[in-house]
């Protein structure tokens, strides 16, 4: 018996202390809190450029979204959204562009060839027009809409992406997460591009 209460005594001092309180919110609080805009952006850096980016997304070694090894790549655990950035450079530009016969520019080429890739990916996928980003952006680039399900799961998923040109290279940005949620987090997107500099 007193074996009994002995490791009853040990293991509620062990719960007890294991389990501090904690001032840990939830990530859609915090969004809901901040009127669904991403709250508490910092400055980051990624191949030549910096931008401001929430610091709800924590880094990620998840490569399936992305076509580049050397990709950036951050989460939003709890929210299961994903926020990514690669670079290419003028060669791979051009090799882009090589595929299309030279019938459009490097920008176009590059982020063509990224939609389709992402248009294989997924199962019937439903792709919006490009257009041409916000000019508050402030760099030349378009943006496109991709949804649909991986073969894996099955569930439906909203890629938000967008191909800038800076300086002497071309960064797609995506912005991706479960279908349901993803019309709030729009006006997000467009701010991260839009606080991008060389």
């Amino acid at each position: 018996m007193k074996a009994t209460i002995y490791i009853l005594g040990f293991l509620s001092v062990f719960i007890l202390t294991a389990c501090p309180s904690s001032n840990y919110q939830p990530s859609q609080k915090k969004l809901a809190d901040n009127h669904m805009d991403f709250p508490d952006l910092k400055k980051c850096y990624y191949k030549g450029i910096h931008f401001e980016l929430s610091d709800l997304f924590q880094k990620d070694y998840n490569a399936f979204y992305v076509l580049k090894s050397h990709s950036y790549v951050r989460r939003i655990f709890d929210l299961n959204v994903y926020f990514t950035i690669e670079a290419f450079t003028k060669n791979d530009a051009k090799q882009y562009q090589f595929v299309y016969e030279n019938e459009i520019d490097e920008l176009n080429a590059v982020h063509d060839f990224y939609i389709t890739k992402r248009e294989e990916s997924l199962t019937k996928p439903a792709t919006s027009i490009k257009k041409p980003l916000p000019k508050k952006v402030g760099h030349k680039g378009v943006f496109q809409v991709v949804e649909g399900s991986t073969y894996e799961d099955g569930s439906q998923s909203t890629y938000f992406t967008s191909t800038m040109k800076v300086g002497d290279k071309y960064y797609v940005f995506q912005l991706i997460g479960p279908a349901n949620n993803m019309g709030y987090l729009h006006d997000d997107f467009i701010q991260i591009l839009s606080s991008v500099e060389k």
